[in-house]
C-alpha cells in the first residue's frame, strides 16, 4: 500500500500535537518551578522546552507545502481519515493556544518573583 500525502500530513499533525503536549506538560512544571524558586529545575524544563521547541519548528516546516494546498482536493483514504485528522489539528490548537497562555502566566509570575526580591534588596539595605 503506497502512502498518501495525506498519510504523511496525519502524521506530521500528530507529531505536532504530541510536542505540543509535551510543551504543556513542561509549562505546568515551569510554573510550579517558578513559584517554588528552585532555579536548577527551572533550567532543566527550559532545556527540554528549547529542545522541543526545535522539534516542532522542524514539524512546521515540514507542513508547509500542506499549507499551500486546498484542503477540500487532497486525496484521503477516508472521510475518517480526515475527519480524524481534522480532530488533532484542532487539538493542536488548543495546545498551542494553552501553551501561549502558560508562558504569558509563567512571564507574569518571573516578573512577580523578580520585583518581590528587589524589594527585599532594597529593605537589607
Amino acid at each position: 500500500m503506497t502512502n498518501l500525502a495525506t498519510d504523511i500530513l496525519s502524521e506530521l499533525i500528530e507529531t505536532k500535537r504530541e510536542i505540543l503536549g509535551q510543551l504543556r506538560n513542561l509549562g505546568i512544571q515551569q510554573r510550579e518551578a517558578i513559584e517554588t524558586g528552585v532555579t536548577d529545575h527551572l533550567f532543566r524544563v527550559l532545556a527540554a522546552k528549547q529542545r522541543l521547541l526545535g522539534d516542532l519548528r522542524q514539524v512546521e516546516q515540514r507542513l508547509t507545502p500542506y499549507r499551500e494546498q486546498d484542503p477540500d482536493k487532497r486525496a484521503w483514504r477516508s472521510s475518517e481519515d480526515r475527519e480524524h485528522c481534522a480532530v488533532k489539528s484542532e487539538q493542536c490548537e488548543q495546545l498551542l493556544a494553552d501553551v501561549i497562555r502558560q508562558e504569558r502566566e509563567s512571564e507574569q509570575a518571573m516578573i512577580q518573583r523578580r520585583d518581590d526580591a528587589a524589594k527585599q534588596l532594597r529593605a537589607v539595605h
